[in-house]
């Protein structure tokens, strides 16, 4: 399927955060322009501090940082590699793997009340097709509540990266030997936003574990160096 189609319900919700955020900014700024001393709600001045500047603060340079006072005080800043890909690949990979293994023991689960016994990298095309399609279709949540249309994509796939991982010839989001799949899920996804699913939220949430993997998943995160 193409990326357009996997992150059209999260292009929204970041362009309402960022609108958000900008005007956060413009608060701060009107108010700072009105009243120097200004502080935002819930970050009082310190009790001692009345707005004037004590003889001890005016003898000191405007930059220094009070924790320079004390040579002897532990660094806050440790050592490190100055490129953290390393580190963010990792995180990655282990997030991944974590949403992949769940999704697959669901599918697995799903199967088994089918009665089918072979793996999942075992069942012909034709077959797992069909198998696809009904689970999409199906699948809920354990409170029985409907997945988001995001978390449908997100198991599509983690399936095709465990049936790629286990040397599956075909590509289930891809392949026109999935073609009824892939229509039972564009469909499923396409009711599941008609009924208010994956819109944009009426307050700012993080995005979930799922989403984040399917921006990684489509490279559109994980590439930037500091």
């Amino acid at each position: 399927m193409s990326a357009d189609r996997v992150i059209e319900g999260l292009v929204n919700r970041i362009m309402f955060y960022e609108e958000q955020a900008q005007e956060d900014e413009a608060v701060i700024e009107r108010e700072l322009l009105q009243d120097p001393d200004w502080v935002p709600d819930g970050e009082p001045l310190d009790d001692d501090h009345d707005g004037q500047m004590s003889e001890t603060e005016t003898d000191q340079p405007e930059c220094m940082d009070r924790d320079d006072e004390n040579s002897t005080s532990v660094s806050r800043f440790v050592h490190h590699d100055s490129n953290l890909s390393n580190f963010v690949e990792s995180m990655k990979n282990k997030n991944t793997k974590k949403m992949t293994n769940s999704h697959v023991k669901l599918l697995n689960e799903f199967l088994g009340k089918k009665n089918e016994q072979r793996k999942i990298s075992q069942i012909p095309a034709n077959t797992l097709d069909k198998y696809l399609a009904s689970f999409y279709f199906s699948v809920r949540q354990k409170t029985g509540e409907e997945y988001e249309p995001s978390s449908l994509q997100a198991m599509a796939c983690s399936i095709q990266r465990y049936l790629k991982s286990n040397g599956y010839p075909e590509n289930i989001n891809t392949s026109s030997k999935f073609g009824h799949s892939q229509e039972v899920l564009n469909s499923k996804m396409k009711e599941l936003k008609s009924q208010g699913k994956g819109n944009v939220p009426n307050k700012s949430e993080p995005l979930s574990e799922e989403e984040i993997n399917i921006l990684y998943e489509m490279g559109l995160l994980g590439h930037g160096e500091f």
